[in-house]
């Protein structure tokens, strides 16, 4: 990707925080994310930021997400 962009610094994850990130670490293993800001652990240098991103990219919570999903379908039945 940085290697179509002018300038790749305007597309660092840190810069973007309040659109989208990755909870690689399992903060929502056993909830769904929130609107309450949480500690991200950047994953190169493990630096630690406050986000409160719209979307989050829940890779350690599938079971809970398929619940929730099909949930959702029943009661919209």
């Amino acid at each position: 990707m940085h290697m179509l962009c002018n300038d790749p610094k305007k597309h660092l994850l840190k810069d973007h925080f309040d659109v989208w990130c990755s909870d690689w670490k399992g903060e929502f293993s056993s909830r769904l994310p929130g609107r309450k800001p949480w500690t991200f652990y950047d994953y190169m240098t493990d630096e630690p930021h406050v986000v409160n991103p719209a979307i989050v990219h829940a890779l350690r919570s599938k079971k809970l997400l398929i619940a929730e999903g099909l949930a959702a379908a029943k009661d919209n039945l």
